[in-house]
């Protein structure tokens, strides 16, 4: 946080017209170099704050995008985290409806989201077919179980009573949850 002024001003200096803030989440890298460095809530709300003063000082120079979710917008809107009614025929919309943003890794995965997203849902990979075809797939057979996990972190994320979440890590985390589920079956 200490950092965004210097880098609302460096944006400024260079007439860039957006400034797009995420926060630090503990994968990639981030996992081994900066584990325990991600915000908390408290945190977040405090940047949310510092972004606000900096939009301000900013005017229509620079639009600061800051990429929280507030739970109240979100539970009025639940189809911002695709968890709204049911899309009609998923076969028939355009992928970007169903689920964006979409990520290419390194290796030509395409994954929904964000980085490092579990590969449980990931459309496939690039250097197998075209993305096309890999998203007529996901349509087919990974669009309900994105849709479900959806719906649950919509359901967990809109409970907690801090205003602000980080909505890419919470549907991150409950993936990972679900995909380790799905892999180590617990016996019965």
């Amino acid at each position: 946080m200490h950092e965004l002024e210097w880098v609302t001003d460096f944006a400024l200096e260079q007439s860039a017209s957006l400034l797009h803030i995420h926060p630090l989440e503990e994968v990639g890298r981030a996992q081994t170099l900066l584990t325990g460095a991600r915000p908390d809530g408290i945190e977040s709300s405090y940047a949310a704050l510092e972004v606000a003063r900096l939009q301000s000082i900013a005017g229509d120079r620079l639009h600061i995008h800051f990429d929280f979710a507030h739970r109240a917008s979100l539970h009025a809107q639940p189809e911002r985290a695709y968890a709204g009614a049911p899309v009609a025929d998923p076969g028939a919309s355009p992928l970007a409806d169903l689920v964006s943003p979409l990520v290419i890794e390194p290796d030509g995965t395409v994954v929904p989201l964000q980085f490092g997203f579990p590969r449980a849902y990931a459309l496939g990979n690039l250097r197998e077919t075209s993305l096309h075809d890999l998203g007529v797939r996901w349509r087919r057979e990974t669009h309900r179980r994105f849709r479900d996990l959806c719906h649950r972190a919509f359901s967990a994320a809109i409970t907690d009573t801090l205003p602000l979440l980080n909505w890419y890590e919470t549907i991150s985390r409950l993936a990972e949850a679900s995909a380790d589920q799905h892999s180590n079956p617990v016996p019965a």
